[in-house]
């Protein structure tokens, strides 16, 4: 007889290949997500970094801009002969900022 079939012997090597078959398709699924979640955290970080870096020049911004009002300030008193003091007290500059 020429049986196709497995003996006793055979089948569970079988099944064993194919487990270990559906196994390794799953480590492999595991580390592509593993890899992606990777990817997205180095984006995370990139992304955090560039915000912390935006934050500051925004920061920096500002404060060349309340200088410059500051010394606008400062010139059109100036202009209108108020003391030195007074410029001081309103604008926040030094006495060796306002000359």
């Amino acid at each position: 007889m020429n049986d196709e079939r497995p003996t006793m012997n055979e089948s569970p090597n079988r099944e064993l290949r194919t487990a270990n078959c559906g196994l390794r398709f799953f480590i492999q699924e595991i580390d592509q997500e593993i890899r992606a979640v990777k990817k997205l955290e180095n984006e995370r970080v990139r992304y955090m970094t560039y915000a912390m870096k935006m934050q500051e020049e925004r920061k920096e911004g500002f404060k060349k801009g309340q200088a410059a009002m500051r010394r606008d300030l400062a010139v059109e008193m100036l202009k209108d002969k108020k003391p030195i003091q007074e410029i001081i007290h309103y604008t926040k500059l030094t006495e060796e900022e306002i000359q």
